[in-house]
């Protein structure tokens, strides 16, 4: 015969619920830690992909390269009063 639960307070799913949250403080507290003594999380990361074979998501990736230094490239200075013709300045 199966015993009858005492406990008032539980529910089928506060087990799961419980495990999560405190997973989720645990995680936090330990990226927080980390932080506080000026480790990168994603350089531990990046370190622990590269031990594991894996380069790709670590990649650096430069999202505008221009230093404006050469002129020949499609930049073209304007001066004086502009123009709007066709869509183009």
């Amino acid at each position: 015969m199966k015993k009858p639960d005492t406990n008032p307070f539980s529910s089928p799913g506060q087990g799961f619920v419980e495990y999560a949250l405190l997973s989720a403080l645990v995680t936090i507290g330990i990226i927080l830690t980390l932080q506080l003594f000026g480790i990168s999380v994603r350089d531990l990361y990046c370190d622990a992909n590269t031990a594991l074979g894996g380069e790709s998501a670590c990649i650096q990736q430069e999202s505008c390269v221009d230093d404006f230094t050469n002129d020949d490239g499609p930049w073209k200075t304007r001066k004086g009063e502009w123009e709007v013709e066709d869509g183009q300045l």
